[in-house]
């Protein structure tokens, strides 16, 4: 019986390693996957997924940038543009833009007019936020757009402040300059 359970043990530890072998092969792999896929980066800075149960690489690093997949989509950027990809690496949403973020209650913000350098922090532009098709539904018009929350998202454009719901509709404005 012990040397049942000995071998047992060992085989299951031997297979344990196995399964993480395939981790050695990037600088970094993202400690949570999403949707079932790891965000790994490769030797060269780049981004890419992998499979969380198998290890296999389901979209070799390539990418300059990439968010988790949320939705279906992930973020990714290519040649500093930004736009959304698949688990089969189909582009849904064309890399048209100049920063995105991914996915939350069914909204991604998206930027028009950042500048700075990619993985060392952009700035500027306008802001406003996209569906999964790729439908603008905020416009990109706003200085500051917060992540969805409770099925709110908080703008600012110039010094306004206020609140819009997922579908665009204002549900109130606020200017900080007369608040006492």
């Amino acid at each position: 019986m012990r040397t049942m359970t000995a071998a047992l043990l060992t085989l299951l530890l031997a297979s344990g390693a196995q399964a993480q072998e395939w981790k050695k092969k990037y600088k970094t792999v993202h400690e949570q996957a999403y949707e079932g896929l790891f965000l790994v980066t490769g030797a060269d800075y780049t981004f890419g997924f992998v499979d969380e149960k198998t290890g296999e690489e389901v979209i070799a690093p390539k990418y300059q940038t990439a968010g988790v997949f949320a939705n279906g989509l992930a973020n990714v950027a290519l040649n500093k543009k930004h736009g959304f990809i698949d688990r089969t690496e189909k582009v849904v949403i064309p890399l048209i833009y100049d920063d995105s973020r991914g996915f939350s209650e069914g909204m991604a913000k998206v930027n028009l007019g950042a500048k700075g350098v990619e993985g060392m922090g952009l700035g500027g532009g306008t802001w406003g936020c996209i569906d999964p098709t790729g439908k603008v539904v905020i416009p990109i018009k706003y200085r500051v757009v917060e992540h969805p929350s409770e099925g709110m998202i908080g703008v600012r454009e110039n010094a306004k402040c206020g609140f819009i719901d997922l579908t665009g509709k204002s549900f109130s404005t606020i200017d900080p300059l007369s608040i006492d």
